[in-house]
């Protein structure tokens, strides 16, 4: 990659504005260490760009026939990749709509904690098979906006997954999030506008979420005020909890709740 000179300093300029701006100090830093520095942050991000704007050429040749449950190893050319790095690329991916199942098999490895794949309309029950089964460390799994998503079971081999969204997928049934859950230990539960019942919270509320939920979103779901009550009961460690356009809620479900433990938990309610 050629870089004009010009361009490099307008770039190093801002870099090290950015960098005094984080209150580090750059005074015991030389200037051509910092240009190493500079330089080096530019070429990951040139990387990861050219990566993703050809991930056709990485992914074309992948053979689908080593998907789960076939193999559980799989290498890929980018195993030992940071997993920060893969997160970049895989943003960049689906900025550009090339995300498809061949591009999921070649990062989706036990060093990934991270994958968000809000509004991909390529995600499918097949992507979350294969993430499933070979993503086991995952912690951390946007699926908002996902409308091809039907069957997330496999999820419940994903012990280690602390945030969980779920927002807007209306066609995954009840009857897997009842599935799943009991087998999860969850900070972060999502599940606005989804076709949960009271099935679904019951099953919060009988797994080890009781113990580790913070954070809850049940907007736009059917559901009454005495689940509500039971739920400010039973979760005690739960910080943020949104029930927006629930219109079956009414006072009643907070009559007779004591806050004094949410207020030093910093609760909030929506």
């Amino acid at each position: 990659a050629v870089v004009s000179t010009q361009s490099t300093g307008k770039h190093l300029i801002a870099f090290l504005f950015t960098l005094n701006n984080t209150n580090r100090s750059i005074t015991s830093l030389s200037i051509s260490t910092l240009i190493r520095i500079y330089m080096a942050l530019s070429l990951q991000q040139l990387s990861v760009s050219c990566i993703a704007k050809n991930i056709e050429y990485w992914s074309s040749n992948f053979d689908l026939n080593l998907v789960a449950p076939n193999f559980r190893y799989l290498l890929t050319p980018f195993d030992m990749v940071p997993d920060y790095f893969i997160q970049d690329i895989i943003a960049q991916v689906l900025s550009h709509k090339k995300f498809s199942l061949q591009v999921l098999c070649l990062f989706a490895d036990s060093d990934l904690t991270r994958l968000n794949l809000k509004n991909c309309a390529q995600a499918n029950d097949q992507c979350i098979e294969h993430l499933a089964f070979h993503a086991v460390n995952l912690k951390y799994l946007n699926l908002k906006l996902c409308k091809k998503v039907t069957k997330i079971k496999p999820l419940a081999n994903c012990t280690k997954l602390e945030t969980l969204n779920l927002s807007e997928c209306s066609k995954i049934q009840d009857s897997c999030l009842v599935f799943i859950l009991p087998a999860l230990q969850l900070k972060s539960l999502n599940l606005q506008n989804t076709k949960a019942t009271k099935s679904t919270i019951e099953a919060i509320l009988h797994s080890k979420n009781v113990n580790s939920l913070e954070k809850l979103n049940l907007s736009c779901l059917k559901i009454d005020s005495k689940t509500v009550y039971r739920m400010t009961q039973t979760l005690r460690n739960l910080k943020s909890l949104k029930l927006r356009i629930c219109n079956d809620i009414n006072d009643n479900a907070f009559v007779s709740v004591d806050f004094r433990p949410y207020q030093e938990n910093n609760y909030k309610y929506t």
